[in-house]
């Protein structure tokens, strides 16, 4: 049975399944190959990727909601520094 709490949780990794804080670009193989397995054999197809962005998600020893909200800030602060707003008209 589950309870409320857990169900909690459970809610929150479905939300951030498709979250781009948890994607990642893979090549078609690398995708098909890593499928729906589990962190610590994506981990592998994410070594051997070619993006240094990859590397570092395969740095982690876990990959949780922690780490995808901590991936969110970095790849929000990234988006910032890369684009930052516009200044308005007249000053």
């Amino acid at each position: 049975m589950v309870d409320e709490s857990m169900a909690a949780e459970i809610a929150e990794r479905d939300r951030l399944i498709h979250t781009l804080a948890n994607l990642s670009l893979l090549t078609t193989p690398g995708n098909s190959s890593a499928g729906n397995s589990g962190f610590t054999t994506k981990k592998v197809r994410l070594r051997d990727s070619l993006l240094r962005m990859n590397g570092e998600i395969a740095e982690n020893a876990d990959w949780r909601e922690t780490e995808i909200y901590a991936r969110a800030i970095r790849l929000a602060e990234l988006a910032v520094k890369e684009w930052p707003h516009p200044q308005p008209v007249g000053q």
